[in-house]
């Protein structure tokens, strides 16, 4: 389990969690998910609970000028972050 901070106006970068279900939650803020080869958009703002399954590419994205506060729990093995060049990579 991390307590993340998703500082204003940041994009991070493409990544998976390797064979890890991500389990979050918005203590405080707002964000943009996008995921996958299509490039789908998850909105999500404080209270906000989101899961997210092994393998898929994703990026987080805080287009606000206030830091987001993150909970993530990850349930499985292998590394916890594995960094890849885009959403098709998938």
């Amino acid at each position: 389990m991390i307590h993340a901070t998703l500082s204003a106006g940041v994009k991070s970068g493409w990544h998976h969690h390797a064979d890890r279900h991500t389990y979050g939650y918005v203590v405080k803020g707002h964000a943009i998910g996008e995921y996958g080869p299509d490039r789908k958009l998850l909105e999500l703002n404080t209270g906000d609970f989101y899961y997210t399954a092994p393998g898929v590419v994703h990026s987080g994205e805080n287009p606000t000028d206030e830091d987001t506060i993150i909970i993530e729990s990850f349930v499985g093995t292998g590394p916890l972050v594995v960094n890849v060049d885009s959403p098709e990579a998938e």
